[in-house]
């Protein structure tokens, strides 16, 4: 919690690569609630550096059901979920448990 500009996202991606470095099996999905392309982008170029695998899926649905599919499916280490629309919270629950129940770490941005 702080004002823009005070380091928030840096330091939660310096806790998702802690995350994903200290175990080989961890798994980390990153939700982001923004339309700026710069915030996820800025993720993506430092999972790079890091050398961590890292997957966008974008959502504008709602319903949010092929969004968890896409992420369950998904190889990479970490998978970052670009949300670009409201959702329900009843969705949103349902997501954030089944990811739970498979050992993934999530962060909210």
């Amino acid at each position: 919690n702080g004002p823009a500009g005070s380091g928030k996202s840096i330091i939660l991606l310096a806790k998702i690569i802690q995350v994903i470095k200290s175990n080989v099996d961890s798994r980390a999905g990153l939700f982001i609630f923004s339309e700026d392309n710069i915030s996820f982008k800025r993720y993506r170029d430092a999972l790079d550096k890091a050398e961590i695998s890292n997957e966008v899926i974008a959502t504008d649905s709602p319903k949010f059901i092929l969004t968890l599919q896409k992420i369950l499916e998904s190889n990479s280490r970490v998978v970052i979920v670009r949300i670009t629309c409201l959702l329900s919270f009843t969705h949103v629950y349902r997501t954030v448990t089944k990811l739970m129940e498979r050992n993934t770490h999530l962060f909210i941005d």
